[in-house]
């Protein structure tokens, strides 16, 4: 596992009832502060990909705009549908900054076979030496 520990933004940034949109290593996400804990999600719902970041904080759970979906992020996400889960990633604060670790060797391909800056390592003819 290739873990990077990202500083997405500055602890002051987080908080209230609207999520921060931010983004670590091609990873679009939504961060929440809930009873003084940071929580990071991908700022995707999973019912219909609307951006989670655009939702509100409501007694502890993440509500999407769109279609109103709630998350609760304390208690392992579980709702009206448990099989729905947004994907999580571990948060901290240090120094007045938020990082985010992301685990580089489980993200996604990027679309179109397209390298992931910083991410992947260049391959085939073009590769350098």
């Amino acid at each position: 596992m290739a873990v990077r520990w990202c500083a997405v933004a500055s602890s002051a940034e987080v908080g209230g009832e609207h999520p921060t949109a931010c983004a670590a290593e091609s990873v679009l996400l939504a961060l929440l502060r809930i009873d003084g804990r940071i929580y990071a999600v991908e700022d995707r719902c999973p019912h219909m990909a609307f951006p989670l970041s655009q939702g509100l904080c409501r007694d502890g759970r993440l509500v999407c705009a769109w279609h109103h979906w709630e998350f609760n992020l304390r208690e392992d996400q579980r709702f009206l549908n448990p099989e729905a889960r947004c994907a999580t990633y571990p948060a901290v604060e240090r120094d007045g900054q938020v990082l985010v670790g992301i685990d580089r060797d489980a993200l996604p391909p990027a679309p179109g076979g397209f390298p992931r800056p910083g991410i992947d390592a260049p391959t085939g003819p073009s590769a350098p030496d």
